[in-house]
């Protein structure tokens, strides 16, 4: 819907946020008779995918999830209510900074966890049962910017990092970089460079992965930065949940849908720790031909039970119902693994933080290995997770 251009009461540019880099927002007051005969708080934000995230509110409200959707100005700005409340990985911020002991605050966490599972079931059960979902050709689905296209030239390894890259006192080219061998706690690994051209395969849009995984609806980046929680809580403890942020919501394959929602929240003290404020003690060396890692899981109990919540109520059920119908996920873990790969290297820029630059990577690395669920689960319980 088209909003006419008004002045605003107020304007208040939100600060800028740790957990997002592509838009920049305002809070502000419209006079009444703008969208209502009362004054309204309107959350303005500027993103250059505005009509994408106006098509992906709308598909999201038709599958029943709690979302927004926004009027645009002439100017092409989006305006939505504003919303009173917090983001999941905001509160989990919030969680570090107590020292980890805010246990009210913790089970408000799980509580949005819980519902997110619900809800993303509910939605991949709709689908996986409705023979006449809508399809999307594979190379025009939005969620393909998080993953192929990140890959294409390096393009945002060298958005990030440039041409060279330090370890362990050491500049190494991109290319010396990525050519590489990994030794991360012991174990050998193959080089960033061999890993991204398999990903380049895996991913790719019209791959034997992609077009065989189910085709479902969903938001693409549901992680705890993108899940808002009401201040309020009703009499029943329970709190309203939005999600925000539709830019790449659509019809893609299952596994990509899933893939950086579990990473950033299954690893956030990993994602994050360039942020938060405990020091995460991670070795690391340039020797000969080898990148030597070494570093202990930060895994708390808040990071296990987010794991447990995605592995009980939406994986597991969620795996089982595919085949029940006729789908082995199984056999698309390796589309799951090499996304999660990306997420870990090409989601956030680490410059000026080599050691959660050493971490993410040696994480997607290990993580880049499952080739079927056995092999998934085992590279979660070599990072720590208890499986």
């Amino acid at each position: 819907m088209l909003a006419k251009e008004t002045e605003p009461l107020s304007s208040l540019p939100c600060p800028p946020s740790a957990f997002s880099s592509n838009s920049t927002a305002t809070k502000i007051t419209l006079p009444a008779g703008t969208l209502s005969e009362t004054a309204t708080k309107i959350f303005c934000k500027r993103s250059p995918y505005s009509q994408e995230e106006i098509a992906g509110a709308s598909n999201a409200a038709a599958f029943g999830l709690h979302v927004q959707i926004p009027h645009i100005t002439s100017s092409g700005d989006l305006w939505y209510p504003f919303f009173e409340g917090e983001t999941e990985s905001e509160l989990r911020l919030s969680l570090h900074r107590s020292g980890r002991s805010h246990w009210h605050a913790a089970e408000t966490l799980l509580y949005a966890e819980l519902v997110k599972a619900e809800d993303m079931l509910r939605v991949y059960s709709k689908c996986l049962t409705e023979p006449n979902m809508p399809k999307t050709e594979p190379i025009a689905q939005p969620i393909h910017r998080f993953f192929y296209f990140r890959l294409v030239e390096d393009v945002r390894f060298h958005q990030f990092y440039g041409d060279s890259i330090s370890v362990g006192g050491k500049n190494l080219s991109r290319e010396k970089f990525f050519e590489t061998t990994w030794k991360i706690n012991g174990v050998i690994y193959p080089s960033l460079g061999e890993l991204f051209r398999v990903a380049m395969d895996v991913v790719h849009p019209s791959s034997l992965q992609n077009t065989s995984c189910p085709t479902v609806f969903g938001l693409g980046d549901a992680h705890g930065a993108n899940v808002m929680i009401s201040n309020d809580e009703s009499p029943n403890c329970s709190r309203e949940i939005l999600y925000v942020d539709y830019e790449v919501a659509g019809f893609h394959p299952i596994m990509l849908d899933l893939a950086k929602a579990f990473y950033i929240d299954v690893f956030f003290n990993t994602v994050y720790m360039d942020i938060l404020p405990e020091v995460l003690e991670t070795k690391y060396a340039f020797e000969g031909n080898l990148i030597d890692a070494e570093f202990t899981p930060d895994i708390d109990d808040i990071t296990q039970a987010v794991f447990d919540v995605k592995r009980r109520y939406l994986l597991q059920p969620l795996f089982d119902l595919a085949l029940h119908y006729g789908s082995n996920l199984e056999m698309n873990v390796p589309l799951l693994s090499n996304a999660l790969l990306l997420c870990a290297t090409l989601t956030r820029n680490y410059s000026g933080h080599p050691a959660a630059f050493i971490r993410n990577m040696a994480t997607g690395i290990v993580l880049a290995q499952a080739v079927d669920l056995e092999g998934f689960y085992s590279g979660l319980k070599s990072l720590g997770i208890g499986v």
